[in-house]
């Protein structure tokens, strides 16, 4: 479906978005992860990496932009070294992390990486 770009395609838009069933216990799910993924570096890390075994690049996009930020955010810098290393071995996470903001925010990380991204 095409993102409007008129006041009434967004008016129609909204009504079509308001009518699709929520997968609430999906949804559900995504918040639990997010909370553990700033919380408990331990169990999150894991888990990031069995969701990354997809091969739909809008998925791993998906994961890098949410649940994969927040753990960068939360734990970039101390877990700088299994990041790049689990990069060096998997290819996904490289495309996920491409859509990681506030890397920079990690200098240590940001270094350890820069050459996957050509930098």
């Amino acid at each position: 479906m095409p993102l409007p770009t008129t006041r009434e395609e967004f008016a129609n838009y909204k009504i079509r978005m308001d009518d699709m069933p929520v997968a609430e216990e999906a949804e559900d799910a995504w918040l639990d992860l997010a909370s553990i993924a700033a919380t408990d570096p331990d169990e999150a890390w894991p888990i990031i990496v069995e969701l990354l075994r997809t091969k739909d690049e809008d998925e791993l996009r998906t994961i890098g932009a949410g649940v994969l930020e927040t753990f960068i955010s939360y734990h970039g810098t101390t877990w700088a070294a299994p990041i790049e290393d689990e990069m060096f071995g998997n290819p996904r996470l490289i495309t996920a992390m491409a859509m990681v903001r506030g890397i920079d925010k990690h200098p240590e990380l940001a270094r350890r990486i820069s050459h996957f991204f050509g930098e």
